[in-house]
């Protein structure tokens, strides 16, 4: 990869099951349904982020491009498991799907990363890591206790698992219509 200026851009597990995919979208769809104002996630750009990076210089996509080559990990299972959101009850920013299995083995990624990605020049994540998959962002609540119901209801549903095989290096290209996500390298898990 050939870089002169820096590029907005995150690291992630994608999901490779298109059963769950269409599960996370069809909940998207009927988060719509509450009278909200949400922007549901698109079905290509569904994914668990490990670490948003943001923009970073050409050094230090080389610096996680080595962290990634470091890396050691088996596939191992993911379950999609509930909904939940970030912020509270009054602000509500983010709807998402939990990680019930997997939500260790995801952790410990994030905790290997973390200190080689300080190293290549990254700020530490002052949050840490909430093993989560974004289904919604929201823009605006217009109906908190419909919200607020659709999500008690879908605590405990299952979207599914999958078998984690991956973590990519994604670049993030802002739009209009929304982010266009792009793989710039994927340490395979083994």
């Amino acid at each position: 990869m050939s870089l002169t200026q820096p590029i907005r851009c995150f690291l992630a597990v994608d999901i490779p099951d298109a059963n769950i995919v269409e599960r996370l979208v069809a909940t998207g769809r009927d988060l719509l349904q509450t009278g909200n104002d949400l922007r549901p996630v698109s079905p290509e750009n569904l994914h668990v982020t490990l670490r948003f990076l943001g923009d970073a210089s050409p050094e230090m996509v080389r610096s996680v491009e080595a962290a990634l080559d470091e890396l050691h990990v088996a596939p191992f299972a993911v379950e999609l498991r509930g909904l939940g959101f970030f912020r509270d009850p009054k602000y509500i920013t983010t709807i998402w799907a939990g990680i019930k299995t997997g939500a260790t083995e995801l952790t410990g990624i994030f905790n290997t990363l973390e200190p080689k990605l300080e190293r290549g020049g990254f700020r530490r994540d002052p949050r840490g890591f909430s093993p989560h998959l974004t289904i919604a962002r929201v823009k605006a609540v217009r109906d908190r206790r419909a919200l607020l119901e659709f999500v008690a209801k879908r605590a405990d549903y299952a979207f599914g698992t999958f078998t984690a095989q991956s973590v990519k290096l994604k670049q993030s290209v802002l739009t209009p219509k929304g982010p266009i996500y792009t793989t710039l390298r994927e340490r395979s898990f083994e």
